[in-house]
């Protein structure tokens, strides 16, 4: 069943791929930051931070998600898309599936789901700054 109500998704590929916030912003403002917020995700980061993966690329998956949902201008491109849940197992188990068939694209089908591609950086980063640098 499409959905009736408008649905965007902020895929994975959004927080790694397609959005750099440079780890050393991260480290350098955020990190020095002496609120109860910037110390409880600093706290809960440090582990992570250990042994980082990405190079100098911060990588956030929420927060892109709520900056997109707050502030529409943050979203700089975006597609439409047919997709649904695919539920029997024939292709996945559970997973969303965008239909890129040609046949569907050209109209036979509603597209239901809009997926963000990109994300204004610097909206992102004054959002994450303004959001831990409040003391109450």
């Amino acid at each position: 069943r499409l959905t009736r109500c408008p649905t965007t998704i902020a895929p994975w590929e959004l927080s790694y791929k397609y959005n750099r916030v440079d780890f050393g912003w991260r480290n350098e403002v955020l990190g020095k930051l002496d609120t109860p917020a910037a110390k409880l995700i600093n706290a809960c980061e440090e582990v992570w931070f250990r042994n980082w993966p990405w190079g100098d690329n911060w990588i956030l998956c929420d927060q892109l998600a709520m900056v997109a949902a707050l502030n529409s201008k943050s979203v700089v491109k975006s597609s439409q898309h047919v997709a649904s849940v695919e539920l029997r197992g024939e292709l996945t188990r559970g997973m969303m599936v965008l239909d890129q068939r040609v046949v569907t694209i050209k109209g036979s089908k509603r597209r239901n789901i809009t997926v963000i591609e990109k994300l204004d950086t610097e909206i992102l980063m004054d959002h994450l700054h303004r959001a831990f640098s409040q003391t109450d």
